[in-house]
């Protein structure tokens, strides 16, 4: 965790300022030096996995169309995940379990809000997150509006985003080390398997850009092989 704790602060920072940029109206920050600072942790983040390139490549593919529309979205999609699983196994790793299991939850549940967005039903998302609907209806609203397009199984990708989702927030944390340390890791793993799974969802729906969501998988992979 030393090594990646300085890497870590500011790709919080900077990855949340990316969020506001694309959907706070009137942000006021630097467009142009958020995108450096981006891409500069993109190559350290490549550089901590030793994904030989493959993450830089992408952000830098994406950050050439800089600006608010679906590269930018693609671009942090693939910041936000792969930093955040990577700081949740980190995390795991030093013993920080119950933290572990919440950034994974974060993951889950940025996973879900994209196969929303591209299965048209962005207005669940607006219900769960003004507190109209609790995260099992939210889910189940997800996965009817995927059976719906034909998308296969959606069930199991509802089942084990549920389960990301609850560890991280819904979990019992006085048990023993042996438990917590377990509960942290399925928690990373079920949204590790989540991200990849959107990924197919999102193809088989017509909407996932082979940049980046060709090397998601292996890099989210990578990731879960650190636990």
């Amino acid at each position: 965790m030393t090594e990646f704790a300085a890497l870590d602060k500011r790709m919080s920072r900077d990855v949340s300022a990316l969020h506001d940029f694309l959907w706070v109206p009137n942000w006021k920050g630097d467009g142009d030096q958020l995108r450096s600072s981006l891409l500069e942790e993109a190559q350290e983040l490549d550089t901590f996995l030793e994904a030989e390139g493959i993450l830089l490549k992408n952000a830098q593919k994406l950050a050439a169309s800089w600006g608010r529309g679906p590269e930018g979205e693609a671009l942090f999609e693939l910041l936000s995940h792969t930093y955040t699983l990577t700081s949740a196994a980190e995390m795991a790793k030093n013993r920080e379990y119950q933290g572990a299991a919440a950034r994974a939850a974060k993951v889950a549940e940025s996973v879900s809000i994209g196969v929303c967005v591209s299965a048209g039903c962005f207005p669940i998302v607006e219900e769960w997150e003004r507190g109209e609907a609790d995260f099992d209806a939210y889910v189940g609203k997800l996965e009817a509006a995927l059976e719906e397009k034909g998308v296969r199984s959606p069930r199991d990708f509802t089942r084990i985003l549920t389960a990301a989702e609850n560890l991280g927030t819904d979990w019992d944390w006085t048990t023993t080390r042996e438990a917590r340390a377990l509960a942290a890791r399925a928690a990373i793993l079920n949204a590790a398997w989540c991200a990849v799974a959107g990924v197919s969802i999102r193809q088989a729906l017509g909407t996932a850009p082979d940049t980046p969501y060709k090397d998601v998988p292996g890099l989210i992979l990578r990731i879960a092989s650190r636990l």
